[in-house]
């Protein structure tokens, strides 16, 4: 276990969650990855257009499999696939992945002062997070919890991107594959009134 990868102590997750929240986020901890699954589903109302990113958060808690393939919401990134098979749809791409009603993802560091960062190589799903999304849900292993900015950069750097990389050879079949996270977005506070939720698991899922 290194660093980035423990669970913090109560009272930590505790400090956490109420930066979070002066900063006018909604966030909440739950035991467990059955119990985030309960409350992220219960946020998203059923044939609500749903973008859930490429996020193994999503996958070790099943969300990703019931938004996509249970028929129960609209899923944007079916359309996104169905899309890239036509010619010529590249700017529609761009416009459907930008203003889903929901996007859920995870985030890559939440630090103890209430801001939220998120890595990404293509930055796709940024645009719906940053600003096309009505609402956006983020589920996130409490191990993701870091000091501050410094830390929470440290740990995309020297803990994410090692993981990402490794899962990338792997389904690639190539030892030399490397992750690109050409883009760091950095919440520093909400604004606008958007729907912002925070599900901290206390377990270790997800980079």
């Amino acid at each position: 276990m290194t660093k980035f990868s423990t669970i913090p102590s109560d009272q930590v997750i505790d400090e956490t969650i109420k930066a979070l929240e002066q900063n006018d986020f909604h966030a909440q901890v739950v035991p467990d990855m059955q119990s985030a699954k309960e409350v992220a589903l219960a946020l998203l109302p059923k044939g609500a257009e749903v973008f859930a990113v490429t996020s193994k958060t999503l996958e070790a808690t099943g969300l990703k499999d019931i938004i996509d393939e249970s028929g129960q919401y609209t899923s944007v990134r079916k359309e996104l696939l169905e899309l890239a098979e036509q010619p010529d749809t590249e700017k529609k791409r761009k416009q459907v992945g930008s203003t889903p009603d929901y996007v859920i993802g995870s985030a890559h560091a939440l630090t103890q002062d209430g801001k939220i960062l998120v890595a990404s190589g293509t930055g796709s799903q940024l645009a719906a997070e940053v600003y096309g999304a009505e609402h956006v849900i983020y589920v996130v292993g409490a191990q993701k919890i870091v000091r501050d900015m410094q830390d929470g950069i440290e740990r995309i750097e020297t803990h994410t991107v090692p993981l990402e990389s490794k899962r990338i050879q792997e389904v690639y079949n190539n030892k030399d594959a490397q992750t690109n996270f050409s883009r760091l977005f950095i919440y520093n506070k909400n604004s606008y009134n958007r729907d912002v939720q925070i599900i901290i698991i206390k377990e270790n899922v997800g980079f």
